[in-house]
C-alpha cells in the first residue's frame, strides 16, 4: 500500500505494482483501483501505457467509479476489416464493472454499416470489480468478421468501457499507429 502526502505526485511504475502483487509474467491487461480515505480531499489519478508493440505512449485518465454516469456508452467506430497493403484493422474493448458488491449485466447491441451483423445483440455478466476482455470485439463477440460501426453498451449498473482500435501488418517491418 503506497501513501502520497499532499500536493505530491506518487508515481508508482508497473515492475514496483507487479513485485508487490508478486505477479513474474507478461500481463496482457491490467487495472487499478485508487482509492480515497473517506472524508479526506479528493484525489486525481492517471496512468501513461506504453503500447508493447509500437512505444506509443497512451494516456489513460482516472475516472471516479462512485459516480453514476449514464446507464448507456456508445463505442462509436468499431471494426473487423482488411485493409489496403496487408492491413487489419480491430478493434479490442474492455468492460469494467466499478461496484465492489453488484454483478453487471451488460447488453451489448452492434449496428454495422458494411456486411452482415452477425449476432448484433449479446448480453454478458460482469462481476464485482471485474473486467471483461474482448480482443477483436466485433467478430470474438458479435461474430461478425469484416464489419465494422457502432457498439452500444447498456446495464443498469452502469458498465466502464474502454476501448482501442489499431491496425496489425502482416510484415514486420512496417509499423503503423496503434490508435485510431
Amino acid at each position: 500500500m503506497s501513501f502520497a502526502r499532499p500536493r505530491q505526485p506518487l508515481q508508482l511504475n508497473d515492475g514496483e505494482i507487479f513485485e508487490r502483487l508478486g505477479i513474474a509474467r507478461e500481463v496482457p491487461d491490467f487495472f487499478c483501483v485508487v482509492t480515497a480515505y473517506p472524508d479526506e480531499p479528493p484525489i486525481h489519478a492517471y496512468a501513461a501505457v506504453i503500447d508493447n508493440r509500437s512505444q506509443d505512449p497512451i494516456f489513460v485518465t482516472g475516472q471516479d467509479a462512485a459516480a453514476m454516469p449514464e446507464p448507456s456508452i456508445t463505442l462509436p467506430a468499431a471494426a473487423s476489416l482488411h485493409g489496403a497493403g496487408g492491413t487489419f484493422f480491430h478493434s479490442d474493448a474492455r468492460i469494467w464493472n466499478a461496484s465492489p458488491t453488484t454483478f453487471a449485466t451488460v447488453l451489448a447491441r452492434y449496428v454495422c454499416f458494411t456486411g452482415s451483423c452477425g449476432d448484433a445483440e449479446q448480453s454478458f455478466l460482469v462481476a464485482p470489480r471485474h473486467e471483461m476482455v474482448f480482443d477483436d470485439v466485433v467478430p470474438s463477440l458479435f461474430h461478425a468478421p469484416e464489419t465494422g460501426g457502432a457498439i452500444e453498451f447498456v446495464s443498469a449498473t452502469a458498465p466502464r468501457r474502454r476501448s482501442e482500435c489499431s491496425s496489425r501488418v502482416s510484415r514486420p517491418a512496417a509499423r503503423l499507429p496503434r490508435s485510431c
